[in-house]
């Protein structure tokens, strides 16, 4: 029963979407292309449904309303001087008229209001510098916010800060400091009004007088006067300035959503512009502040600088299968099913282009179809070509298979090493002789090496080494083990202990277990639709020599394959027996032209020469055995001959046309988007020909078609891949009599 609701779910699911698509893509309709409200009340989809579904369109959410005023984050300071804004005021063309001073360094205390104005005849560090110099002489606050421009970020200023333990920090977004950008606008609205009453621009007389008056003016937004502002009236001025952030912001996106961020920050705004951005973006962490403020990062999962508001992201739906727009192709490769385009997607940059394949992609059209009331559409010609692949992808393997081979090695190798140590030989030296004593008896899977107060011993995998208090007795001492018999079966780090002087005994004995098994080379195959048969020595004894690497033994034994002079050099390491038995690998001897059991002995080159290949057993899947008319899928060695005729439609009768425009109907027992059942017939023409006098008509699915999928198939289902050439085809569409 649940998954009989399941399918009706999602069937209605379906059906709405096809409802609002259909209706908000044609063109006579009043809901078309309008908002969520009408087109909800037009279709009966609910609210929410509606809004998921324009989320998802691109036509919706690109020119969606973008919002220019809305509440932002408050910049906080906790008391007088805790925080100033700073900016600087460009008066150049007022220069000549107020003594070369062309510039005003601005600043206001965030939380009082009280602003302090320097004027400036130029904007160099040196002179910003000395202004602020001046300006600490009468306060000094604990941070400092300007905007990024060279006068605030320089040498000087960053000294200057430095020394007076002053943190400065910069701003982010459209409405940086916003504080002191509006104290500006008031400033600057005074001075114009007095050079319009004295008719003249000079302003610099008058300054401290249009500051002090802006002090002596009640603020809105702390209710007295800036200048009177004191440490007393604090907690009453942080209440009427911040109480508002006590409510709980409501939060309307999540962590991993899609959005769009506004272009409103843009200098044109033109309505029927879109308004968002192309890219879409992820909300990577989200701050409950007031209001609440998001974290992006791009779908390459990189962080975006700085944080939006609510009102600057639109939340869009996008599903795994929906389509993205391609702004450019920039090259392809491949031919047939395997052809892909190297794309620059819309709205996206550089760093997100990507190889696509063919298959994935859709082509608008160049003038969309715009129809009124009920129409229904009909095959009326097509063109086939006959250069289909005629075996599908996963069906065009074949293996080439050598009987499993195994190389045999003894179960173990012991080492005898003795050390002859003369009394007073230094430690160092000590354990220099007894490295060299092992490596040439068996090589370097053992060996010790002195660390300040420690001695290591290095033991390779599958090795052992056996300490005995007989023959060992010195060594036992210097690892400071008790004196009896000891195995060492993995690297361990001993305290170092200097051995007694009386002590006489000079000979060492060290026994090196070598635990071997029995190595397998697994089967090698070759899945290849085109196997080089020429090549397949070199692949197997490739092959051996990968899996001795596998098993901890590499380069114990190493395969070489000369094709040129058809023969192979087998190296035997020191101390490393290879033994080849008939028993074990009758196939691999007898392509080495091996006619008996041989063992080779380490350190040495084995060359052997007439190499013959062996009997190889074949296997072909079910498709490339119906194509070559085959009865069994596995061949033994020797020369066999197809049971059947070649059949090189590839078991192809009838091709199945689908389109996404029409609605889906009963096909045999399933509910399919058919268009037409196109008959194969067994001909040598270069094309399928067919033109249809009475088409067979279905519904259309919407009214606004501005893409058209086609898609081939065969009676598995398989879509139907051609290697080359086009299949046009012609629809007839007419109004439906209902």
């Amino acid at each position: 029963m649940a998954a009989h609701a399941s399918e009706e779910t999602e069937e209605q699911e379906k059906e709405m979407e096809r409802v609002l698509k259909a209706t908000y893509y044609d063109f006579a309709n009043p809901a078309s292309f309008g908002g969520i409200k009408k087109l909800s009340k037009t279709t009966k989809v609910p609210y929410e449904k509606t809004k998921q579904f324009l989320s998802s369109q691109d036509p919706y959410s690109l020119h969606k309303g973008v919002r220019y005023k809305f509440l932002r984050r408050a910049t906080l300071s906790y008391g007088i001087n805790e925080l100033w804004q700073c900016d600087l005021v460009d008066l150049k063309h007022l220069g000549k008229h107020n003594n070369g001073f062309r510039y005003l360094l601005t600043v206001i205390d965030v939380f009082s209001k009280y602003a302090r104005v320097s004027a400036l005849k130029m904007k160099t560090a040196e002179a910003v510098k000395n202004a602020f110099e001046n300006l600490f002489q009468q306060a000094k606050p604990k941070n400092i916010q300007t905007d990024k421009g060279s006068e605030f970020y320089n040498s000087q200023l960053k000294s200057l800060f430095q020394r007076h333990s002053i943190n400065h920090y910069s701003a982010e977004g459209d409405h940086k400091a916003s504080v002191v950008e509006r104290f500006n606008r008031t400033l600057k609205n005074k001075m114009f009004r007095v050079f319009t009453y004295r008719n003249s621009y000079k302003y610099v007389d008058i300054l401290p007088l249009l500051v002090k008056s802006y002090n002596d003016t009640e603020h809105r937004s702390i209710g007295m006067v800036p200048s009177q502002v004191t440490r007393e009236v604090e907690p009453q001025i942080f209440k009427k300035l911040y109480g508002f952030l006590e409510k709980n912001p409501k939060v309307i996106l999540n962590k991993g959503d899609l959005v769009r961020i506004s272009k409103a920050n843009k200098t044109f705004r033109r309505g029927y512009l879109p308004g968002w951005s192309d890219e879409v973006f992820r909300v990577k962490k989200v701050y409950f502040s007031h209001p609440t403020t998001f974290e992006l990062q791009d779908l390459k999962s990189e962080a975006i600088k700085g944080r939006f508001y609510a009102e600057e992201l639109q939340k869009i739906s996008k599903r795994s299968d929906d389509y993205w727009r391609i702004e450019k192709v920039l090259k392809t490769k491949g031919i047939g099913r395997k052809k892909e385009y190297y794309v620059k997607w819309q709205g996206f940059d550089e760093r997100f282009n990507s190889w696509v394949k063919e298959a994935w992609m859709r082509t608008k059209l160049a003038r969309p179809i715009i129809l009124t009331g009920a129409w229904e559409v009909g095959l009326s010609e097509i063109f086939v070509p006959r250069t289909w692949f005629n075996i599908g992808n996963h069906n065009n393997k074949y293996s080439i298979t050598y009987e499993e081979t195994k190389i045999i090695e003894k179960d173990y190798a012991e080492y005898d090493i003795g050390v002859k140590i003369e009394q007073g030989t230094a430690d160092a030296d000590v354990i220099e002789e007894i490295n060299q004593s092992i490596e040439e008896k068996c090589g370097h899977f053992v060996a010790f090496s002195l660390d300040r107060k420690n001695i290591n011993v290095h033991i390779a995998p599958n090795y052992e080494l056996h300490l005995t208090a007989a023959n060992a007795p010195r060594l036992l001492t210097m690892l400071n083990l008790p004196r009896e018999d000891r195995i060492i079966r993995m690297s361990e780090s001993f305290v170092f202990r200097k051995p007694s002087k009386t002590n006489k005994d000079n000979h060492l004995k060290i026994i090196a277990r070598n635990i071997k098994r029995h190595f397998i080379i697994r089967t090698t195959r070759f899945n290849h639709k085109y196997t080089d048969l020429e090549n397949m020595h070199h692949e197997l004894f490739q092959h051996i020599n990968f899996n001795l690497m596998q098993t901890g033994i590499g380069g114990a034994a190493d395969f070489i394959f000369d094709f040129k002079v058809n023969k192979v050099e087998i190296t035997v390491q020191k101390n490393v027996e290879l033994e080849l038995r008939l028993l074990y690998v009758p196939l691999f001897m007898r392509m080495l032209s091996l006619t008996k059991d041989i063992v080779l002995k380490g350190k040495s080159m084995h060359v052997l020469q007439k190499i013959d290949r062996p009997p190889l057993n074949e296997y072909f899947r079910d498709g490339l055995k119906d194509l070559l008319g085959l009865k069994q899928s596995t061949l033994h060695g020797g020369t066999h001959i197809s049971d059947y005729q070649l059949e090189l439609d590839g078991g192809i009768t009838e091709i199945y046309v689908y389109t996404d425009i029409i609605e889906s109907h009963f096909v045999g027992d399933t509910i399919a988007p058919l268009l037409r059942i196109i008959p194969v017939m067994s001909t040598k023409e270069d094309q399928i020909v067919i033109n249809y006098q009475r088409p067979l008509y279905f519904p259309l699915r919407q009214n606004y078609i501005d893409c058209i999928e086609v898609e081939l198939k065969s009676s598995s289902g398989d879509g139907i891949i051609f290697t080359s050439g086009k299949s046009p085809l012609v629809l007839s569409f007419r109004r439906r009599i209902v």
